[in-house]
């Protein structure tokens, strides 16, 4: 993580030094500072990524492109979601929506209406989450495997509805699709939910049986994610490393139009 906050904190220098300059290309501008808000997000640094999310909507607005409008107000929405501020991120997970609707945009469509699914449950609302994730799930952009966790949340929706029997079919389907294309971690949620399902139905060895068998795969997980941890903090700042080399082109061209 140092290497990769290490970059990012590269690409704080280059957002500074291209925020005094005068760069025309809005469209370069608003696709930097979304980039940088995105990074931040994903590493949970969310009060400086809203605040180059910030920046990259004052340059979106001045564009046509409707895609980094669409993932700036849904980066934005994630930030209130990590936050728990629920109420603030769905009217920007819906405005993202209606923007990645009107463009035709279908993969960013399947993503938001997973999200706003997501939401809902969070909320305790998991008729309506069910609603949204159902639309996630008319759009045939990726395999059922890949959709998973959809799944998952829908398995979850409805155990928080106490319709335990549609819980346990989908969540069923969750494992056998989990275990057929090793997502441990979608696995060990299954198992987890399960074991829920079993208890309140009166069925304890399976609930136990369940639980245990998420104890030993949440342990094999910890372990595999300790011995990868190494490789995939190299990839981390491997990918932080080109988007540094993004942002010193980005500079030199800063650079020479200020001289222009």
């Amino acid at each position: 993580k140092g290497n990769y906050m290490a970059g990012i904190n590269y690409l704080y220098k280059a957002a500074d030094v291209a925020g005094k300059n005068d760069i025309h290309d809005t469209d370069e501008l608003a696709n930097f500072y979304c980039n940088l808000g995105g990074e931040l997000l994903s590493v949970g640094e969310n009060d400086k990524a809203w605040q180059y999310l910030n920046k990259a909507q004052l340059f979106a607005v001045k564009t046509k492109d409707t895609n980094v409008q669409a993932r700036i107000l849904a980066d934005m929405a994630g930030v209130y979601y990590q936050k728990n501020i629920l109420d603030s991120a769905l009217p920007l997970f819906l405005q993202s929506l209606d923007i990645s609707k009107s463009s035709g945009n279908i993969d960013a469509q399947k993503t938001t209406l997973e999200n706003i699914g997501k939401l809902y449950i969070k909320q305790k609302q998991p008729e309506r989450g069910i609603e949204y994730l159902n639309k996630a799930l008319d759009i045939n952009t990726k395999s059922a495997t890949d959709d998973i966790m959809i799944y998952y949340d829908l398995g979850n929706a409805y155990y928080q509805m106490k319709n335990y029997k549609k819980a346990e079919d989908i969540l069923l389907t969750v494992a056998k699709l989990a275990e057929r294309s090793g997502v441990k971690s979608h696995l060990t949620d299954a198992y987890l939910i399960l074991a829920g399902v079993y208890a309140e139905t009166g069925r304890y060895k399976q609930a136990y049986e369940q639980q245990r068998a998420y104890s030993i795969l949440y342990d094999s997980v910890l372990n595999e994610a300790s011995a990868q941890q190494f490789s995939q903090e190299e990839t981390k700042y491997q990918a932080a490393e080109k988007d540094k080399e993004i942002a010193r082109k980005q500079l030199l061209l800063a650079q020479q139009e200020s001289k222009l």
